[in-house]
């Protein structure tokens, strides 16, 4: 059984003795709709706090939410504006070739076909 995190209070509405003087027929059912009246006002009251509370705990998660989301979009700016600065003509594109292969019969540029390999011994430097 889960734990009640937020409990509405007073939980029956009309348990409550009647005053001395209110025990007569008349007054007794007067006595019990107002005490009814009251268990329900204390328990809307009940509700309007827990109903803060969650509002506020919400509020704070998207404060969280927005802070983080300015953090990303400020990195990507950031990253948006080395992209732009890069330049491919001038980049150097480096291709390991694995041990395996004829090094002296593979021209380096069409070695951009087959990727960047993490094996070495020979480096090409393949201009773009």
């Amino acid at each position: 059984m889960p734990l009640a995190d937020r409990t509405v209070l007073p939980s029956c509405l009309g348990r409550r003795a009647i005053a001395e003087e209110d025990q007569t027929e008349e007054n007794a059912l007067v006595a019990v709709s107002h005490n009814a009246v009251l268990g329900s006002i204390i328990q809307l009251a009940s509700l309007v706090r827990h109903a803060d509370d969650i509002f506020c705990d919400l509020a704070e998660e998207c404060q969280v939410v927005f802070e983080k989301t300015e953090s990303i979009h400020l990195k990507v700016h950031a990253l948006s504006k080395k992209i732009e600065q890069l330049d491919s003509t001038e980049v150097n594109i480096h291709c390991l070739i694995p041990p395996t292969w004829k090094c002296a019969s593979l021209d380096p540029c069409c070695l951009r076909a087959f990727g960047v390999f993490e094996v070495k011994p020979t480096v090409f430097i393949c201009h773009g």
